[in-house]
């Protein structure tokens, strides 16, 4: 009997270890940081130029910061704003990149470039709100900055003990901004240190707390804060948890995050995956190791209703803490006077620990200035429709100083939202777009469009869906809505078999059409100024404003002059391989708004044809046409070659690389030239409907833009077809130019496939050999 119990005493204990072995952890740990944590790194290879343009050299080794939260959701926004920073001893520098929302791409900017007295929420732009250190080191004031994104900004300081601040303040801040695309706009900020009334002097050790909002206005009101120093009543220019930010010097860590909640597919993955990856540099010549800890929680998809936001409630628990008293909301008429204890619980029963990691690593020593040591270090888990929290920390495992800490909340939602774009006057057309983020696609799947108007389905349409698509489009007719009436669409998601798995709608309204529709009223031929009429200068040139073409014996550009400059290295060419077409070419009109020729050419057996027409303001068209014989033919190379000279050939643009527009990369690529010559065999560029090729700054304001479609007009034309747009030297195999970033994540993800701000590959030279790595723009 003795022995029997014994042995259940065993059993027992065994059970109660393996319980407290197994307790999940809790939301709201001790080590979490309230306070985002970023360093603040030395500027390399030099300080950055201060014009709008966030460039990739000048930016690349400076700290970068994302997870930015919605306050509407307090969930990361989806609209992503990434933050830059380093310094000098005269200046910090700020950078930002701002997304804007789909079918609204131009920022509001009402105030043009210079300081004024307050834009605050008056145009689409960011606030910057800085305490230049810390009050125990005699900092006494708070500035805030905002900024649109044409170059007009405010400027306040004010004292942190106090209320209030000064709209004018002298100050000779150096702010510029820029329209990016179609869908983001950039700006650069260069803050003079001896401006401050008082400030810790940047220098290793230093620390400055900033906060960072985006302060969108159109299309509706949306604010988008880095530290959310406004939540809960706090008084966000003096609030207590703004992110801090740490200098270091140049054996300090380079926070450069590589991807937080929804993550790149790499090769090794069969999933998308779902968490963070962070790489670190290291300018120094010894290597230095931190300790790193991550964890993720999940809740389900659906929050209850009336649930506080992860930051919300984080808040309330700190309130709580510091003021001993229960949680009371001033919102409320009626009050539930929450303990800590009933919030966490809240919490705790929302969210499920997921996944943790925690460990030493390196960050190796630089090697040069183009070569920093590099370390890596993730967390990484299946992704899931559901609300996820994901908290990081990295500290010096020598000092123990805390050099990189964030917790971002982020929502993996199904969703179905639907988009509309009105072509209401020419086509009579709706473009409605259905997003596919987050949903299980099947083959077979389609998604069905019906247009609602005065209680009548008025058009319909469908498109089916392709597994990895993350959008569908359609065009409806919208010649049944009357003037002034709105329409509601509606799509649904279908399966094969019919059975419907989520559907969304959005409504349009159509105004009255305009006076100047249907007439001739404010039409025009003449030439507006500045733009000059159209000037015969040769058999086959001739000038526009400040520009001069000539057109070559095959209707292609021989010569542009812009500004007294030559901008092409040799004439502009079509590049047929073994083939040599002969040419012949003659100007067919002239008139003060266009000049227009006409090439005809043989080059086999192939006939061809090209028509040029260059309009008053200098954009240019080509159309060529190539006639098979009757038999067919087929066609190994169709090349447009555009060399493009050196200095006016750095940057690179291609907005998709899919006919497909279900497969368009929404961001296209964007770097260095060098970068397109590694990624595109012989620089050149697959059927796209745009690309860019240009040189970055004001002057020479030159920008090439190239639209290529091969239309098959009879059977047994073939072939392939590019446009190749080059500057005048191949790209050096030498050119050093990739990130170290990108070998790290190349190194440990062992993917060719995009990682957050860079994608890495190893292209293939003519001979087959191995090229250098290319990267993308961050």
């Amino acid at each position: 009997m003795r022995r029997l119990i014994v042995a259940i005493a065993l059993a027992v204990s065994c059970s109660c270890l393996a319980q407290e072995a197994q307790e999940p952890p809790q939301l709201i740990p001790d080590w979490w940081a309230r306070q985002a944590v970023v360093t603040i790194p030395p500027a390399r290879p030099e300080a950055p130029t201060i014009d709008g343009n966030v460039g990739y050299r000048e930016w690349y080794y400076a700290s970068s910061v994302g997870g930015f939260i919605d306050v509407d959701t307090g969930n990361m926004s989806d609209l992503p704003v990434r933050m830059y920073v380093c310094y000098d001893q005269a200046h910090v520098y700020v950078a930002v990149r701002i997304e804007r929302p789909p079918m609204h791409p131009t920022p509001r900017s009402t105030f043009d470039a210079g300081r004024h007295d307050s834009i605050w929420w008056q145009d689409d732009n960011f606030e910057l709100v800085l305490q230049p250190g810390r009050r125990d080191q005699g900092v006494e004031h708070f500035y805030a900055l905002a900024g649109n994104a044409v170059g007009g900004w405010s400027l306040m300081r004010g004292e942190l003990e106090g209320s209030g601040g000064d709209t004018q303040w002298p100050a000779d801040w150096q702010y510029a901004a820029g329209v990016l695309g179609r869908e983001s706009w950039s700006a650069e900020l260069a803050i003079p240190v001896a401006s401050l009334t008082e400030a810790e002097r940047p220098a290793p050790g230093a620390v400055w707390f900033m906060d960072l909002m985006n302060q969108q206005v159109t299309p509706a009101k949306r604010m988008v804060d880095l530290g959310l120093v406004w939540n809960l009543g706090m008084h966000g220019y003096r609030s207590p948890v703004t992110p801090r930010f740490v200098f270091v010097g140049e054996d300090g860590p380079i926070l450069r995050p590589h991807g937080v909640a929804r993550l790149s597919q790499t090769e090794s993955q069969e999933v998308q995956h779902t968490g963070m990856r962070m790489v670190f540099y290291n300018q120094g010549a010894e290597p230095f190791t931190l300790d790193g800890r991550v964890q993720l929680f999940r809740a389900p998809a659906d929050r209850p209703e009336g649930a506080l936001s992860f930051y919300d409630a984080w808040d309330r628990v700190r309130r709580i803490r510091d003021t001993g008293q229960p949680d009371t909301d001033p919102t409320q008429g009626i009050q539930a006077f929450r303990s800590e204890e009933d919030i966490l619980r809240e919490l705790n029963e929302r969210f499920e620990f997921v996944a943790e990691r925690e460990g030493q690593f390196t960050v190796g020593a630089g090697t040069g200035p183009d070569a920093p040591g590099t370390g890596f270090f993730n967390l990484e888990e299946p992704i899931a429709n559901a609300e996820y929290i994901i908290a990081w920390s990295f500290a010096d495992a020598a000092t123990g100083a805390v050099v990189s800490a964030q917790v971002v909340p982020y929502a993996v939602l199904p969703a179905l939202k639907v988009s509309l774009r009105p072509f209401f006057l020419k086509y009579a057309k709706l473009r409605a777009e259905a997003s596919l983020a987050n949903l299980e696609l099947l083959e077979g799947d389609s998604v069905q469009f019906a247009l609602t108007a005065d209680g009548r389905e008025r058009a319909t349409a469908s498109a089916p869906v392709e597994p990895l698509a993350e959008a569908v489009h359609v065009y409806l007719d919208s010649s049944g809505m009357a003037e002034g009436t709105e329409a509601t669409v509606t799509a649904r998601l279908v399966r094969a078999d019919g059975t419907e798995v989520i559907s969304a709608s959005d409504s349009i309204a159509r105004p009255p059409d305009p006076e100047w529709f249907g007439n001739d009223i404010g039409r025009s031929e003449v030439v507006p100024p500045p733009f000059e009429p159209v000037r015969a200068d040769g058999e086959r040139a001739f000038s526009v404003w400040q520009r001069r073409i000539e057109i070559g014996d095959d209707g292609l550009p021989a010569s542009i002059v812009s500004r007294g400059t030559e901008l092409l290295a040799r004439p502009v060419a079509l590049d047929m391989g073994d083939l040599a077409p002969e040419w012949t070419c003659r100007r067919v009109s002239r008139d003060d708004r266009d000049a227009v020729f006409e090439a005809t050419g043989r080059a086999g057996d192939l006939s061809l044809s090209m028509r040029t027409g260059f309009h008053y303001d200098g954009t240019g068209r080509f159309d060529l046409e190539v006639t098979p014989p009757a038999g067919g033919t087929a066609i190994d190379r169709l090349v447009l070659d555009i060399p493009v000279a050196d200095e006016f050939a750095r940057l690179a643009f291609h907005h998709g690389t899919w006919t497909d527009p279900q497969r368009t990369e929404r961001y296209g690529f964007a770097g260095d030239l060098d970068e397109w010559f590694a990624k595109y065999p012989e620089g050149f560029l697959p059927f796209t409907y745009a690309c860019y090729l240009g040189a970055r700054g004001p002057w020479p304001a030159v920008v090439l833009r190239g639209r290529s479609r091969l239309v098959e007009r009879e059977r047994g034309a073939g072939g392939r077809a590019a446009a190749r747009g080059r500057r005048d030297r191949p790209a050096r195999a030498d050119d050093r130019r990739d990130a170290a970033d990108h070998r790290a994540l190349a190194r440990h993800l062992r993917t060719d496939r995009d990682a957050g701000e860079g994608r890495v590959h190893r292209p293939r030279d003519r001979a087959g050999r191995d090229g250098p790595p290319a990267r993308r723009a961050g």
